[in-house]
């Protein structure tokens, strides 16, 4: 099995804040649609908590199910890919984890959603909020990580920055 990072665009603080963002049938309407992908997740981790309990919890502002950590952070990959876009990746997949690790504007787990549980395992969610945005394009330039993918998260930026999106990015 490979592992890789896996790139969103999104607005971190609307899909954190989305109990207050959608109406109650707003809310109805994205649960019925995300039906397939919460059934994925169950069938995936077959967890005796689903993803659907999960997604409401997330809504809600609040974690009932604490020990499923992983659950949260899934259902979180779902929201940023409706509310944003999956980026394109061609050159970070496989990767090592360090060439995020070794950037210092990209963080890990800084999240604004007041609840989210740390994973104990996968998946390792960065972010770089439009403010830190600058500052990764100029660390990329240094850093130690094969070319190809350079080129591919400054063209992450490139997409990011003029809609003053957050770039988030999953590795699994």
């Amino acid at each position: 099995m490979s592992y890789g990072l896996v790139p969103y665009t999104c607005n971190l603080d609307y899909i954190n804040e989305l109990g207050r963002n959608l109406k109650e049938d707003e809310l109805a309407g994205l649960r019925e649609s995300l039906a397939p992908a919460l059934a994925q997740i169950d069938s995936d981790f077959m967890e005796p908590v689903k993803a659907i309990q999960a997604l409401d919890d997330f809504i809600a502002g609040k974690v009932n199910h604490p020990s499923y950590p992983h659950l949260y952070w899934y259902v979180f990959e779902i929201l940023c890919h409706v509310f944003g876009g999956r980026l394109p990746n061609e050159s970070c997949y496989p990767c090592d984890p360090a060439i995020v690790d070794n950037l210092s504007s990209i963080k890990l787990y800084c999240l604004s959603h007041p609840v989210l549980p740390m994973p104990d395992d996968f998946p390792s969610v960065y972010a770089c909020r439009p403010s830190s945005q600058a500052q990764l394009r100029e660390e990329l330039k240094t850093a130690p990580m094969p070319e190809e993918c350079r080129i591919e998260m400054n063209g992450w930026l490139d997409f990011v920055q003029p809609h003053e999106q957050d770039l988030v990015v999953f590795y699994y």
